[in-house]
């Protein structure tokens, strides 16, 4: 999800919705943020930026992201525990 909106109205929107795991791109600054289910309430469970290349790790599928340097903007990295990676 990617959302222009300002602060963190963009959670109230997410709470709404009946989701296990999300991930949030902010863009003022980048920044990639994890959020998931833990007893009803949807947490953020880690922050992902360039400066500290954070791999998030979900508990509930077995895949990593990680936001990477890129132009125009940056890029996320998701990784498989499986050894599989993708850039998008």
């Amino acid at each position: 999800m990617m959302s222009p909106r300002a602060g963190n109205e963009h959670q109230q929107i997410v709470a709404e919705l009946t989701a296990i795991l999300v991930e949030v791109i902010d863009r003022k600054p980048w920044m990639l943020r994890l959020f998931q289910l833990t007893d009803g309430k949807l947490l953020e469970t880690g922050r992902s930026t360039i400066e500290n290349g954070t791999v998030l790790e979900s508990q509930v599928v077995t895949l990593g992201f990680r936001l990477l340097p890129g132009q125009p903007r940056p890029q996320i990295e998701v990784t498989h525990t499986g050894g599989q990676r993708w850039i998008i």
